[in-house]
């Protein structure tokens, strides 16, 4: 029997004219016994150190780490499981927690880790939350009831202010961003009977919830027959507009048999939502991949970094990659670590960290 394991890299960030990959500076794994522990979120806490977010044998689980990926607190919550954390303004951290019953929750620690409150809302599946410049808190995932994207705003007690959904659109919204004059959410939505089936979703709101816009997008990746994709993670471009991160998809012939293949995506809108660039890496695209990128961040130099896995049948690795604001790639690297070559090895989350290191969290078998 396999036990997994959650597994915390960091390396050391390049300059902003350097193209050669950075080293593993360390690595951790945060073993909490029998039973299986994830890591879906990380992030990088004001006076040092990180906390890191996740479930933990079928429970709300944080942990608190410093600098040198050491433990300072572990600890256990309600929920099954948590899928975004932050710090807030006040020096506390917050949580979306998806509970034992399917309902979207939120919960409130203090830098110790003690819990200051829980707060359950609607049946459905969070992905990720943020804190407002005015100290709201607004949180993004799927509402089971009208199976759409779902926003919430709860004030910093956690009671609702306002939410909403988009109920002509059947999908998940699965990160945001505060921009002007409101926020901005990612996500995916689902056409079924039509070609292709999933397709890239942005939608923008006011600070009230109202819609301002909503755009759907197929990209255009340069390979015969339509191409599915999907948004799992979305940051800020420096210049205005968003830097979208998730997957491609599209039909291939390996082996006289149809198969799919699906790379690392990155699109880039303007502040309308309006398509600037799309751009794929992967490889000989004639071969069958599933690769998947998890978690988009933008770096103080201005370069990307994200994070996912590869499998290319025989393998399941952790992988990152490093681009340019315009999407070009400056390195990118899959990671062999001794005793993890079974499936299920991925990266679900980076931060640029102190002294400009970057760190990765995820999950390994």
């Amino acid at each position: 029997m396999f036990f997994r394991l959650t597994i915390l890299i960091i390396s050391f960030l390049i300059t902003s004219t350097a193209f050669a990959q950075p080293e593993i500076a360390w690595m951790h794994t945060y073993d909490e016994g029998l039973g299986s522990q994830h890591f879906y979120d990380i992030y990088t806490v004001s006076n040092g150190g990180y906390v890191m977010c996740g479930d933990n044998s079928g429970q709300t689980w944080i942990v608190r780490i410093d600098d040198a990926g050491e433990t300072v607190w572990s600890r256990n919550y309600r929920g099954s499981k948590a899928t975004s954390i932050i710090e807030t303004d006040g020096g506390n951290f917050i949580s979306c927690v998806r509970s034992d019953n399917s309902v979207i929750a939120a919960v409130l620690v203090n830098a110790d880790g003690e819990e200051l409150w829980f707060r359950e809302y609607v049946r459905g599946s969070p992905r990720a939350i943020i804190e407002l410049k005015s100290g709201e808190y607004v949180l993004v995932g799927r509402n089971f009831g009208s199976l759409s994207g779902y926003m919430l705003c709860l004030d910093r007690e956690g009671d609702v202010i306002w939410e909403t959904d988009w109920e002509d659109v059947s999908g998940t919204l699965y990160g945001l961003r505060e921009t002007n004059g409101g926020i901005v959410a990612g996500g995916w939505a689902v056409f079924v009977g039509e070609s292709p089936r999933n397709r890239t979703w942005v939608v923008k709101v006011d600070f009230n919830g109202e819609h301002l816009w909503s755009q759907i997008h197929i990209p255009d990746v340069g390979v015969d027959g339509p191409v599915g994709s999907y948004c799992l993670s979305i940051a800020s471009r420096p210049g205005g507009g968003f830097a979208l991160a998730g997957v491609a998809q599209w039909g291939v012939v390996v082996d006289n048999r149809n198969a799919s293949r699906i790379e690392f995506m990155l699109m880039a809108v303007n502040d309308e939502g309006d398509l600037d660039w799309v751009q794929t890496y992967g490889g000989d695209r004639r071969a069958l991949r599933w690769d998947e990128a998890k978690c988009i961040n933008r770096m103080d130099n201005g370069s990307f970094m994200i994070v996912g896995y590869e499998n290319n049948q025989d393998t399941h690795r952790q992988e990152a990659l490093c681009v340019t604001e315009n999407g070009v790639k400056r390195w990118n690297r899959i990671y062999n670590f001794p005793d993890m070559e079974i499936s299920g090895n991925t990266l679900q989350s980076v931060v640029q960290g102190h002294d400009n290191s970057i760190v990765a969290a995820g999950y390994s078998n």
